[in-house]
């Protein structure tokens, strides 16, 4: 017997341990040139459990074929990718991504409501967003560095808007009158616990509905 609740605290205690860890999630992006790069690492459980993705993006085909992407995979502090593999983004890929966000709002209920209350407990840990442009006319470069500070500011006001800051935004946008250039980085860092998450996770569970109805409530209407 006592042995058996040894067991039920121990693992109690490593249930509670997981849902107050924290996850930290990590997005960079780099355009330079002609050349763009997208980076995700995933840390959990104070880096132990360690997954970054790369994202080169190789050929730009034109709006209908895509750009190929490459994705690279690495596991922990390795540093050789596990799996290396290739794949298409195009029109309608992005079209098929769009189906399955409407088919999921679809499907559940509450939705916008269940992840704003989770993004509420979501800390943004750093932001920062450098950018610089020209098109090589000082008037035109004047107007598009304005424009861009406009959409940055709009983007990432929406941003901050749900999510708890832990860090002053740090945005700048450099004019080039000299020659055509784009070049603009990307950094943000986030974190929040485990538990947060499968609850948004168990709420949509039961908020999953067929027709208009609760998975309770089409329980009771069988009885």
């Amino acid at each position: 017997m006592g042995i058996f609740l040894w067991i039920i605290s121990t693992m109690l205690l490593l249930f509670l341990f997981i849902l107050c860890s924290s996850v930290r999630i990590g997005i960079h992006f780099l355009r330079e040139g002609e050349n763009d790069r997208l980076g995700i690492d995933f840390q959990w459980l104070f880096g132990l459990v360690h997954i970054r993705r790369e994202y080169p993006l190789v050929d730009w085909k034109g709006i209908f074929t895509g750009v190929a992407v490459k994705e690279e995979t690495e596991l922990g502090q390795v540093g050789k990718p596990l799996k290396v593999k290739r794949k298409s983004v195009n029109a309608s890929t992005i079209i098929s991504w769009y189906q399955s966000y409407r088919r999921f709002l679809k499907n559940f209920h509450d939705v916008k409501v269940i992840m704003k209350t989770f993004m509420n407990h979501i800390r943004l840990e750093k932001l920062e967003w450098f950018s610089r442009i020209g098109t090589g006319e000082a008037a035109d470069t004047g107007m598009l560095t304005g424009v861009i500070w406009g959409i940055k500011t709009m983007l990432v006001g929406s941003i901050t808007r749900y999510l708890k800051l832990r860090t002053v935004p740090r945005l700048n946008v450099v004019a080039n009158f000299q020659f055509s250039t784009l070049t603009t980085e990307f950094t943000c860092i986030v974190r929040f616990r485990v538990g947060y998450a499968m609850l948004a996770g168990i709420q949509l569970l039961f908020n999953r509905q067929k027709g208009r109805e609760k998975p309770w409530q089409n329980i009771l209407s069988k009885v």
